[in-house]
């Protein structure tokens, strides 16, 4: 937790003193208004700023030529300012005039949580829910199985509604009140409905933007974490001529060792290159119990190794910022999709686009034509229900509704409704994780600028006609290695991850096969006994499913501990 706001109408609240005595003692008062109060603390406290009507938490950052508003506006046109003209990772708190009322905005690239809930007449406000908040959590909250199910069909979930009831989650880019409900202000969809021409200016665009948005969240020193692969080394050719060290991770496993990409990136932008062995996997329970403290299960932190050892790197390079280049697969469009074809209908589609998405899916072109055709007529192909939920949990999640990004995504076409999808999942890599503890994490390519710059694309433009990332290694093209801009695969860790989850089959097996889940119903006992086994890791893998329901079932544990004890004011 980072920060917290305390909304009232009326008299100050008489407990707000205890409040302040219960906070750790690296929390401060940052700022105090009428009818309002701001605290923040922690490892990397976030900023704190007055706005007309309001509050402003977190980074923001003006786009050029543009004028953040000053004066004082209804809540709902300063939401859509701030979205118009700003950028960053914050969120704002809005007052709807007399009355003491209030209005949360959460920027749309998610990077800042919004939490809010009632307490008496207050109205709290919160990046997370810690032990020390205890008796001001809302009465009655507890654990939604509902939809803590709908997370286990569909782990993009998690970072849509919270699977706590009695708090409200605000999704990137709304606005919510007591008094109104949730609005969207900025979504995907509505962005992708723009429809912009790629032009020859799609890429002198993608490298401004991105040039923009690396500059503005680069620290005093960064670190970038440099896989060998197109996205990072796109974020690293923004970052030339500034205080950076990179970061490479490495097996020696078979398709697990991309030092040499790494290091012809780092020679060409002039970089320092750290390479760091993985270590012989050895799971370890307790670190992922460790995470499972949060509101949100800790999702990001699933690669307990990683994170880690990369958060104990920042403290020691003393990084304030450490960046990635995850996003930027689902945003500049690497998925080998018969779903590009369906774009391209029905005037766009040539033959050889049919061949070059056929050749990378190892597939007949005329089964991608007859998937594209399907997609297009409304007629995808039907989801399976994951082995490891059960029936009824499936049942139930499938009612449970989608994302609150897909909730408008329909008629998208059908690629361009994949990508929403997937920037939706990607939202995960905003949670809470040690590494995002020990120094700033930024996912660039995941900001409402980069996502505006390629969101109104077609695919079929991104792809140039089917090709992986097309338009985006065009753009940066003369700044990278040849090798890496012509490099199609990726590197690998199937085989490390698997060997992970097999050291710790003794933790496992009972944690998931005699847990709340399976006790709840939302688990197929029979199926993961199948499951969690050498034999069928090696031959089905089932390594995210298993990880995943590991963190849920940890969380869950967490949770009703903690409510057991919330004894309220």
């Amino acid at each position: 937790m980072s920060y917290l706001v305390i909304a009232w109408p009326g008299e100050r609240p008489v407990w707000l003193s205890d409040l302040k005595r219960a906070a750790p003692e690296d929390w401060a008062i940052a700022l105090r208004a009428d009818g309002l109060t701001v605290a923040h603390g922690g490892p990397c406290p976030p900023p704190v700023r007055a706005i007309a009507g309001g509050v402003l938490i977190g980074d923001l950052h003006e786009r050029a030529g543009a004028v953040t508003p000053i004066a004082l506006r209804p809540a709902r046109e300063m939401a859509e300012l701030l979205c118009a003209t700003a950028w960053g990772g914050y969120v704002a708190v809005l007052g709807n005039g007399p009355g003491g009322s209030w209005s949360v905005l959460r920027c749309p690239s998610g990077e800042l949580d919004a939490l809010a809930w009632r307490f008496g007449e207050a109205l709290l406000i919160a990046d997370d829910l810690p032990a020390w908040l205890g008796r001001w959590l809302p009465p009655g909250l507890g654990v939604d199985w509902g939809r803590l199910g709908a997370i286990l069909a569909d782990p993009a979930m998690a970072s849509g509604e919270l699977a706590l009831s009695r708090v409200q989650a605000i999704a990137p880019g709304e606005l919510w009140s007591v008094r109104d409900g949730a609005r969207p202000i900025w979504r995907p969809a509505h962005v992708a409905r723009r429809r912009e021409s790629g032009g020859g200016q799609a890429e002198e665009r993608l490298r401004a933007v991105v040039d923009e948005v690396v500059g503005a969240q680069a620290g005093t020193r960064t670190v970038i974490e440099l896989s060998g692969g197109l996205d990072s080394a796109i974020v690293a050719s923004a970052l030339k001529g500034r205080d950076v060290v990179a970061v490479n991770y490495y097996s020696r496993e078979l398709g697990a060792d991309e030092r040499p990409f790494a290091r012809e990136i780092a020679r060409r932008l002039g970089l320092e290159l750290i390479e760091i062995e993985k270590p012989p996997p050895a799971f370890d329970l307790a670190a992922l119990e460790e995470r499972a403290t949060g509101a949100r299960p800790a999702l990001n932190a699933l690669d307990f190794e990683h994170d880690r050892d990369m958060a104990r790197r920042c403290r020691e390079l003393g990084a304030d910022v450490l960046m990635t280049g995850q996003g930027g697969d689902h945003l500049f469009f690497q998925a080998p999709s018969a779903l590009i074809a369906a774009d391209a209908l029905p005037g766009a589609i040539r033959p050889a686009l049919l061949a070059v998405l056929a050749r990378r899916t190892g597939r007949s072109a005329w089964s991608i034509l007859r998937e594209a055709l399907g997609a297009r007529v409304g007629a995808p192909g039907i989801k399976a229900r994951p082995q490891h939920l059960s029936p009824a949990a499936w049942d139930g999640a499938r009612a449970a509704g989608v994302h609150p990004w897909l909730a408008d995504a329909a008629g998208l076409p059908p690629a361009k409704a994949l990508q929403v999808a997937c920037l939706a999942a990607a939202l995960s890599l905003n949670g809470a994780s040690r590494r995002g503890t020990a120094a700033r994490l930024r996912h660039p390519l995941l900001s409402q600028p980069v996502m505006e710059a390629c969101l109104p694309l077609a695919v079929v433009q991104l792809t140039a006609g089917g090709h992986d990332r097309a338009l985006a290694r065009a753009a940066f093209a003369e700044r990278l290695p040849a090798s890496v801009i012509a490099r199609q695969g990726k590197g690998r860790l199937t085989s490390h991850y698997g060997r992970l989850i097999a050291s710790g089959l003794a933790d496992l097996r009972p944690l998931l096969l005699e847990g709340r889940l399976a006790a709840e119903g939302l688990l197929d006992r029979q199926a993961l006994e199948q499951m969690l086994t050498v034999e069928q890791l090696a031959w089905r893998g089932g390594y995210g499913a298993i990880m995943t329901s590991a963190a849920l079932e940890l969380w869950v544990r967490s949770w009703e501990a903690r409510t057991a004890r919330n004894t309220g004011p």
